[in-house]
């Protein structure tokens, strides 16, 4: 008889079947790619949420001082929320979704862009985002770290209709690959996702800061480098160096151009710019 698990809300189930289901299930090529504890169950996303179930808002029911979500608001991958509007700022003619504290909001358009947020507040936004909310059974960061998990993001890349605009569609967002940890525990690996990923954001913002420095560094440099600071121990144990002149400088350009069969023509050099640094005597 097959190994079944029971599902945090009290239904028995065969957890293999789920992933080779021939009638729009989710195919064996999708199966998760690495065993899972015995405690854990692999199911369809909609065994845990209703994907795709909506509360709609009318632009005439909702308030000004209403927080309104559109997609370009949502930087993609990290998760960073861009700007902030209201209703009153947007002014927006078509039907929303409405969501709440806590929601997941699931963008379903070109998912593979990687849009997905908590909510911090009430508000509405645009049909192309899915609010998803938790339940006694389902923690909601437990949820938004799996919508980013690279096997979602695999399996929606497959599935999304739509050629030049693909949506994960609701039939195929229920069908998803979801893996149910036991609420406890998906609380701590949410926890311990917040402290490793805010490390790596902030390795992150150093990474970037680095362009910045080098560049200030090549300017010190290339600084140092006219205003003879860079071979000045150089000059100290090559004292039998002389200052040529430009005399010097010219009569050795005008050989140079005379043995090629050319005329010299000697610059004529203006008043020194009172803004570069002093130079060396030899200089």
């Amino acid at each position: 008889m097959p190994n079944k698990k029971t599902v945090g809300w009290g239904e028995e189930r065969t957890p293999t079947n789920v992933w080779a289901d021939a009638d729009g299930g989710i195919p064996a090529s999708l199966q998760p790619t690495s065993a899972i504890p015995d405690s854990w169950i692999s199911v369809a996303l909609g065994e845990a949420i209703d994907y795709g179930k909506t509360i709609k808002a009318e632009p005439s029911e909702i308030n000004d001082d209403t927080w309104v979500l559109e997609l370009e608001d949502i930087e993609k991958d990290s998760s960073k929320v861009l700007q902030r509007l209201t209703f009153a700022d947007r002014k927006p003619k078509s039907t929303k979704n409405r969501f709440q504290t806590g929601d997941v909001l699931y963008g379903k358009l070109r998912p593979y862009l990687n849009k997905v947020v908590i909510a911090d507040d009430d508000g509405v936004c645009s049909t192309e985002i899915i609010p998803l909310a938790s339940s006694e059974h389902l923690d909601n960061r437990y949820l938004f770290y799996w919508l980013k998990h690279p096997e979602f993001l695999t399996y929606v890349t497959k599935v999304g209709y739509g050629v030049n605009m693909p949506r994960l569609g609701t039939k195929d967002g229920n069908a998803a690959p979801f893996v149910l940890a036991p609420l406890a525990e998906q609380k701590q690996i949410a926890a311990k996702l917040d402290e490793l990923l805010a490390q790596v954001d902030t390795l992150k913002t150093r990474l970037d800061a680095i362009p910045a420095i080098l560049k200030r560094f090549r300017q010190s440099v290339l600084a140092a480098a006219v205003s003879g600071r860079l071979t000045e121990e150089w000059r100290e144990a090559n004292t039998f160096q002389t200052q040529a002149s430009i005399t010097d400088i010219t009569a050795t350009w005008a050989s140079i151009y005379d043995k090629k069969g050319r005329r010299y023509k000697a610059p004529v050099f203006g008043p020194l710019d009172d803004s570069l640094p002093p130079l060396p005597a030899k200089w």
